[in-house]
């Protein structure tokens, strides 16, 4: 949720991350040797995109998050029990209030929140 923030970076706030991927990713006092850009053209041609697509009145900003611990059948069907009067196991509840935060901050970013799982 802290990175929404970062979709709606202001034009001055933009050269320090355009510089930031000119250097390898280092984390916890490794370097890789993968690249940050991988598609859309040379770093120029990217930042003017970006720079374009930011100032898009009609830019849909999406951002997704990927689980493998949420399935969604499993979701489907503490939801029946809960209409049947069965509760939910505390950890449903603790996810669900997750999402449910997960959705309200896409919302309050302008950006609509999708959820990659389990079938």
């Amino acid at each position: 949720m802290k990175n929404l923030g970062r979709m709606s970076m202001t034009a001055d706030s933009m050269p320090a991350k355009y510089a930031s991927w000119a250097v390898p990713y280092r984390n916890s006092n490794v370097t890789t040797s993968i690249s940050r850009l991988i598609r859309g053209g040379p770093q120029p041609a990217i930042e003017a995109a970006i720079d374009v697509s930011r100032q898009a009145p009609d830019l849909v900003k999406r951002v997704y998050i990927v689980t493998s611990s949420l399935s969604r059948c499993d979701v489907e069907q503490a939801f029946a029990n809960a209409a049947n009067g069965i509760p939910a196991p505390a950890h449903f509840v603790q996810l669900y209030w997750l999402l449910t935060n997960y959705f309200a901050a896409c919302v309050e970013m302008g950006a609509i929140g999708y959820v990659i799982c389990q079938p």
